[in-house]
């Protein structure tokens, strides 16, 4: 990834999956959130990472 936004992953994960839908590599998308998510924890250098708890499944198109 291009950019990087430290301890926001909700942004990063939209930047990825904005950037694959631009391309027109994307066939469809959904954003999920389990059960229960995360939404705060400390990295293993001791920064603060923040999320909604969502996951976002991407299908691409076949190669070609």
């Amino acid at each position: 990834m291009g950019q990087f936004y430290q301890g926001q992953e909700d942004l990063e994960r939209d930047k990825a999956g904005a950037d694959l839908m631009a391309a027109g590599k994307v066939r469809a998308e959904q954003l999920i959130t389990p059960p229960n998510p995360l939404s705060v924890g400390m990295t293993a250098t001791g920064g603060t990472w923040k999320t909604d708890g969502s996951i976002r499944v991407i299908a691409l198109k076949p190669a070609g």
